[in-house]
This record gives structure tokens, sequence and C-alpha cells, in this order.
């Protein structure tokens, strides 16, 4: 658990899973309940739900952060993209870490994103104007080795 500066919504957000308060641990807790964790999950369990994208970790992460930035808001109710939010929190983890392994790691699903990108790009250029533009393209082969 550390401290991370999560760019999200077009701002900063401040965010410090050292300084979760009891209080807060039992929100967490409780909205953190399912078939494998009955009562909730503890912070250890959580904090491991948090690097496997548990969506009721990633909530209470979520949670957290709003309520280190001073917004009341309940837990449960909560309603954003869980996936969106779980990477910028990657992201962020990875920079606050300074690893450069996780860097790695980070770089190379960005550039992943970024052939789908272009290829996105490229397709709707080839595409004459007014014709549809039909599904995702794949990205291009990598030049690594030829068939």
């Amino acid at each position: 658990m550390t401290q991370v500066l999560i760019q999200w919504e077009g701002q900063p957000w401040p965010l410090d899973t050292e300084d979760v308060t009891l209080k807060q641990a039992f929100v967490i807790k409780d909205s953190t309940k399912d078939d494998q964790f009955p009562a909730g999950r503890n912070l250890a369990a959580w904090e491991m739900g948090i690097k496997a994208a548990e969506p009721s970790c990633v909530r209470g992460l979520y949670w957290l952060m709003l309520q280190q930035a001073g917004q009341q808001v309940v837990c449960a109710q909560l309603e954003f993209p869980v996936i969106r939010f779980h990477r910028a929190y990657v992201e962020a983890t990875a920079l606050a870490e300074d690893d450069p392994e996780n860097c790695q790691k980070l770089i190379t699903v960005m550039e992943a994103q970024l052939e789908i990108l272009r290829a996105t790009v490229a397709r709707h250029a080839a595409t004459p104007a007014g014709a549809a533009v039909v599904g995702p393209t794949p990205p291009p082969p990598s030049n690594a080795e030829a068939p």
C-alpha cells in the first residue's frame, strides 16, 4: 500500500492507502463481502483484490479516494468505470514506486494500445468519405519474425 496521485477525470486525486482509518477499514471490509469472503476482506485481502482488479475491492479503493478528498458518499452506491479507474491507479502506483520493471510493463501495455489507435486512425484515413468503417482493426503484425 502506498501514497499515489491518480490522474482521474481530468484532475489529480491524492490517495494514501497507508492512511486508512479504522472506520474506513470497516466500510471497506463490509463492502467486499462475497461467497469467498462472507465476512468481507481484511485489508491484506483487499489489497490483493485491488491487484487482481476485483470489482468490490476497486470500488473500496475508489471510495477511499473520494473520502480522502472530503467527499461523503455511500460505498455500495458508487457507479464508475471500474477498469478505467483501476488502470489509472496501476499507472499512478507504477510511477510512485519508481520501479523500472513495473514502468516497463506499463510502457508495453500503453504501446500496444497506441498500436490499436494508430491502426484505427489509418483505417479511417484509408476509407473514402461517407463510407462506413466497420469494427476494430487488429494491430499490425510485429516485425519480429516473418512467416
